[in-house]
C-alpha cells in the first residue's frame, strides 16, 4: 500500500503539470540501445550510446497505479535492443527525457553515467601520494537502513487535519477526519464545509495512538563520484548531486589528481595544494583489473 500511495501521489502532482504539446519541438541528439531492463525498484533501463553507459529510471506515474511505471516509444513499453532517443536536461543534471507523441515528453531518472572507455591519463607528477585521475562515472546509489520506530496503530483517529486526494479524483482537500486512517485512505469533513469524502492522504498520517516500537528499513540515495587512475577506481560518496571539487562540478572525461588517505580521497583541480582539495568518503576502491569485470 505505501508504494501505491506514493506512486499515486507521484500521479497527481506529474499530472498537476500543464504537458508538452503533442507538436513538442525539441530535439532528442542522444542515441542509444536498450541492453538490459530490471524491475526490482521500478523500471530501470541500461542505455548503451557510442561513448556512454546510463542507467534511467522510468519516472511518470498515472493517478492510482499500483506497477511500477513503464516508459513507452511508439505506443508499447520499451523493450531489449530498442533505439532509445533522448535528451539531457542541461550538462550534469539528473534528468533525461523522451518524446512521448500525445503527451509531449515522458521523464526518466539518471541513475548513474559511465564513459565507456577513460581518457588517456598524463604521468602523475602531484607531490605526497598524489596522482593523475580521470571521471569515469557519476549517479546515485541506492541503499537500506534500518531503525526502530515508534508505529501507530493502523486503526487510530488523525491527531488533526489532513491534506488528501479524493479517491474519486480532483485537487488535494484540507480535511477534518471522522473516522479512523485505515488501509491508505482516511474519511472525513473538507475545512470548508461539504460532504464527507475518502481520500488518500499525501504525506504519512499522525494518529492519536501508539503501538510498540517496530524495526522498519528506509530506502536512501547517495550520490557518488567514480575516478579512475592508472592502476585503480575509485567511488566516492558526494554530499550532494551534481558533486563538487571546490569551485565547480567536475564532468565526466575532467582529469583531477587524487590522494588517498585513512579512507579518505582528496581531490583536486590539477596539483593543486591541501588549501585546494575536496575531501570525499571512499565508498569502495579496486585494482582495474577487478573493477572492469564487475557487472
Amino acid at each position: 500500500m505505501r508504494v501505491a500511495l506514493g506512486l499515486a501521489v507521484c500521479g497527481f502532482f506529474l499530472s498537476s503539470v500543464a504537458p508538452l504539446r503533442a507538436e513538442n519541438k525539441h530535439t532528442y541528439p542522444e542515441s542509444g540501445i536498450v541492453a538490459q531492463i530490471t524491475t526490482e525498484d521500478g523500471t530501470v533501463y541500461t542505455i548503451q550510446t557510442a561513448d556512454k553507459t546510463y542507467r534511467m529510471q522510468c519516472v511518470w506515474a498515472s493517478l492510482f497505479q499500483f506497477t511500477p511505471p513503464l516508459c513507452t516509444i511508439a505506443g508499447r513499453p520499451i523493450a531489449v535492443d530498442d533505439t532509445i532517443h533522448f535528451r539531457v536536461d542541461r550538462e550534469g543534471s539528473s534528468i533525461a527525457r523522451i518524446a512521448a507523441p500525445g503527451r509531449g515528453e515522458e521523464k526518466l531518472l539518471i541513475l548513474s553515467t559511465e564513459l565507456t572507455a577513460p581518457p588517456r591519463l598524463p604521468a602523475s607528477t602531484g607531490a605526497g601520494g598524489a596522482e593523475s585521475c580521470a571521471v569515469v562515472g557519476n549517479g546515485v546509489e541506492r541503499g537500506d537502513v534500518q531503525k526502530m520506530v515508534q508505529s501507530r496503530t493502523s486503526s487510530s483517529m488523525p491527531g488533526g487535519p489532513v491534506t488528501a486526494i479524493p479517491v474519486t479524483g480532483g485537487p488535494p482537500v484540507l480535511m477534518t477526519p471522522t473516522g479512523p486512517a485505515d488501509g491508505g485512505v482516511v474519511t472525513g469533513v473538507p475545512v470548508t464545509g461539504g460532504a464527507p469524502v475518502t481520500a488518500v492522504p499525501v504525506a504519512p498520517v499522525e494518529t492519536g495512538s501508539s503501538g510498540p516500537p517496530t524495526m522498519v528499513t528506509e530506502t536512501t540515495w547517495t550520490p557518488f563520484l567514480r575516478v579512475q587512475t592508472a592502476r585503480r577506481i575509485f567511488e566516492l560518496a558526494c554530499p550532494s548531486r551534481p558533486c563538487w571539487v571546490k569551485d565547480r562540478a567536475p564532468m565526466l572525461g575532467n582529469l583531477l589528481t587524487i590522494r588517498v588517505k585513512n579512507n579518505k580521497a582528496y581531490l583536486a583541480w590539477g596539483t593543486a595544494g591541501p588549501k585546494g582539495e575536496q575531501g570525499f568518503r571512499i565508498l569502495r576502491a579496486a585494482p582495474i583489473a577487478a573493477a572492469q569485470t564487475q557487472p
